[in-house]
């Protein structure tokens, strides 16, 4: 298999010293990186790599590494902010002139369109993206908002179409098999009275493989149908 080598370095640094960053390459995690460390990983040979360092999809501290034909690549990941606002990750990467920072994907695009409910206005690709991340950020914490959203049906079609089978699966039958005698979506007045039902759904849903094959699968999607259009740059 034709691979490429990555050596990513992780900037020594106070803010966030204590806390390891988890890396993803393509939605797969490919190692941890710890303040003044470095990471060396084979990846299979892509035309883009998408990098990342959260474990929740559609992070922002992001880069995205078009492939040069080279067998290896350097990175180095710095920390930024910090102090009076919030620190975060930033990369770079090795060029002939130099260290330059890495191109990034900021999705703040997709965030409005699908908080404003303006979907309809994206591409079809982007559309199915702002769709799979609506549900991303509805599910989060309790699963009451996606099952009262207006687009519960929609989401999951999305997330079957990015490849998300395992997580569409899970969710579906939750939806079939604990809320199956009840109109969806659910309004306010509903989603109180069976609260008792939400908190064991919230409980059988939180599934960190099934995730794991969603953030693999919206990884992939952004690198096949979205980043090659650049229009979430």
């Amino acid at each position: 298999m034709d691979t490429v080598h990555f050596t990513i370095h992780r900037k020594a640094a106070l803010s966030g010293v204590l806390l390891p960053d988890p890396l993803y390459i393509n939605g797969r995690q490919a190692g941890t990186l710890r303040s003044g460390k470095s990471l060396f990983v084979d990846v299979p040979r892509a035309d883009v790599y998408y990098i990342e360092t959260d474990f929740y999809a559609f992070s922002e501290q992001n880069a995205v590494v078009c492939d040069n034909g080279q067998s290896e690549r350097r990175l180095l990941l710095k920390r930024a902010g910090g102090w009076r606002r919030d620190s975060y990750n930033e990369f770079y990467i090795e060029q002939a002139q130099g260290w330059t920072q890495a191109p990034s994907l900021s999705f703040d695009k997709i965030i409005s369109a699908a908080f404003a409910d303006e979907i309809g206005r994206l591409s079809p690709e982007e559309q199915a993206l702002a769709l799979c991340l609506e549900f991303d950020f509805c599910v989060r914490d309790d699963l009451t908002e996606a099952l009262s959203s207006p687009h519960l049906f929609s989401m999951i079609e999305a997330l079957r179409k990015i490849g998300a089978h395992l997580y569409a699966d899970l969710f579906q039958r939750i939806v079939r098999e604990d809320f199956g005698d009840v109109p969806l979506p659910l309004d306010d007045g509903l989603s109180e009275r069976l609260q008792d039902r939400i908190e064991r759904a919230n409980r059988a849903f939180f599934n960190k493989r099934a995730y794991g094959e969603f953030h693999r699968a919206a990884a992939c999607y952004l690198v096949t149908e979205v980043i090659h259009t650049a229009s979430v740059f």
